[in-house]
């Protein structure tokens, strides 16, 4: 996968790498697994997440300069494929996430159950 996508923003090409800060974001935005699959249909979400995709930080993360839809000019298609490739990285980490969880669960069950009263 990818770590970096870019694109044209007011006529300006804009590069965005998915380093661990804007993942965790783009994470936080989603909720979960299933908050993916609306990034790219739900205004609220949708939104949200193309602020943190495209707005201008500083070495902090801080947003220096807010990306604005209505007065940014970029192509549709290259914001759905943008979004897409956000829930993408998003959805790769909650199911690496749960692997491990489930790992971790299986590792430790025989510990549990001796654990349980008899």
């Amino acid at each position: 996968m990818e770590h970096t996508f870019e694109l044209t923003v007011n006529g300006e090409p804009k590069k965005v790498t998915m380093f661990y800060g804007l993942l965790d974001l783009i994470c936080k935005i989603c909720g979960d697994m299933e908050g993916v699959f609306f990034l790219g249909v739900d205004h609220s979400l949708r939104e949200e997440a193309l602020i943190a995709l495209l707005s201008e930080r500083d070495q902090t993360g801080k947003i220096t300069t807010q990306f604005n839809a209505f007065s940014s000019e970029a192509s549709p298609d290259d914001i759905n494929a943008l979004l897409a490739w956000a829930g993408d990285h998003a959805l790769d980490f909650f199911v690496k996430s749960a692997e491990k969880a489930k790992a971790s669960g299986s590792r430790v069950e025989p510990r549990l159950t001796a654990l349980q009263p008899t």
